[in-house]
């Protein structure tokens, strides 16, 4: 698990270098929050494991640990939802804004 956690917390340190918009830096920071909060628990989790408090770290797996799991990745698909919102809607301005300078270019040439 740590060789993933590190790849994720690295993804996660070049991602937040392209972070420009408050909505996207809010969800970002919303997701950093959760994942820290599951860390939080997957630790204890760890801890609790080797000793004769198996059934407690379960317990805590099962619970705890689960929801702030399905929390985080509920905020990562909201960030992943507003990404593909922005790029779409980048996309279309960009595609108008070409259109436009084509039509110019081809008004220009014939004047």
């Amino acid at each position: 698990m740590a060789p993933a956690l590190n790849g994720l917390g690295q993804q996660s340190s070049e991602y937040e270098q392209h972070v420009s918009r408050s909505a996207d830096s809010a969800l970002f920071a919303r997701y950093r929050a959760d994942f820290t909060r599951y860390l939080e628990s997957w630790n204890t989790v760890q801890e609790l494991s080797p000793s004769t408090k198996s059934g407690q770290a379960v317990a805590m797996m099962v619970g705890e640990t689960w929801d702030r799991f399905g929390t985080m990745n509920a905020t990562l698909d909201s960030l992943t939802a507003f990404n593909r919102n922005e790029t779409a809607k980048a996309d279309a301005y960009g595609d108008a804004v070409f259109a436009k300078a084509r039509t110019q270019i081809a008004v220009a040439m014939v004047l």
